[in-house]
């Protein structure tokens, strides 16, 4: 049996909408990079009831049926609420009272505020990535993008 739809993601959140999705009769297959919550999760809430648990993403995919969909849910953190604050702004509020489109709003004025602490992130995360790859494949001798950047 194949699954309608895929969920990555067994949080609070997670288990209800896999919960909701199957009782509208839904074959859900549903992936968690903690194994045991995919587990705990099978053998609890969703005994007896059209889920699938994998242990892969792979499985995941191999158990899905084509088309595939997946919902993949990501954990809310600063940039949620960094957004979330953009959207209570004087300038937003002033912005809808003055007719603005919610789609310009959001995308022209709060994305540009709220997505700078997420590029500083991204970026020191690719230096970070640069920098281990420059480091590993000299100390292994090893070709790839670190030997091109240091030569």
């Amino acid at each position: 049996m194949k699954a309608d739809i895929g969920l990555i993601g067994l949080a609070v959140m997670g288990e209800n909408l896999v919960m909701n999705m199957e009782s509208k009769g839904f074959t859900v297959a549903v992936f968690n990079r903690t194994v045991s919550k995919v587990d705990n999760f099978i053998a609890g809430r969703a005994a007896g009831k059209k889920i699938i648990g994998c242990h892969s993403l792979q499985e995941l995919v191999d158990n899905l049926a084509k088309p595939r969909k997946v919902f993949m849910m990501v954990k809310a953190g600063q940039a949620v609420d960094d957004m979330i604050e953009q959207l209570n702004s004087n300038y937003a509020t002033t912005a809808v009272a003055k007719g603005i489109p919610y789609r310009t709003i959001v995308l022209k004025h709060c994305l540009k505020n709220a997505v700078i602490p997420v590029i500083t992130v991204a970026s020191i995360q690719v230096g970070s990535m640069i920098i281990g790859a420059v480091l590993v494949e000299n100390v292994f001798a090893l070709g790839g993008i670190g030997d091109v950047l240091l030569h």
